[in-house]
C-alpha cells in the first residue's frame, strides 16, 4: 500500500525544508524578495515594449511596401494577450 498524508507540507520539516527554497543555501532577508520585484517588473516592461515595438515597426514597413490598407489578422491580438499574460507569470 501507498501511504498518502492527510495534509500537504513540506516533506521533512526536521531536516528544515519549507516550502520557499533559497537559491543560495543560506535564507535570505525577507526585503531581499520584495527588492527584486522592482527589476522584474522593469524586464517586464521592456520586452512587452519590444514585442509592440517591433509589430509597429513591421507594420509601417509593410505599409510602405504594399500602399493598400492593411487588414489585421485575427493572431494579432491573441499575440499580444499571450505575450502579456506569459510576462506576468514569467516575471
Amino acid at each position: 500500500k501507498i501511504s498518502v498524508p492527510e495534509s500537504i507540507r513540506p516533506s521533512d520539516k526536521e531536516r528544515g525544508n519549507n516550502w520557499l527554497i533559497s537559491p543560495f543555501r543560506k535564507w535570505l532577508p525577507v526585503w531581499v524578495y520584495f527588492a527584486s520585484s522592482l527589476p522584474a517588473v522593469l524586464i517586464c516592461v521592456v520586452l512587452f515594449f519590444e514585442v509592440e515595438l517591433t509589430s509597429i515597426m513591421i507594420q509601417s514597413k509593410l505599409k510602405c511596401a504594399y500602399p493598400t490598407k492593411l487588414i489585421k489578422g485575427t493572431g494579432y491580438h491573441l499575440d499580444i494577450l499571450i505575450a502579456g499574460i506569459l510576462l506576468f507569470f514569467c516575471s
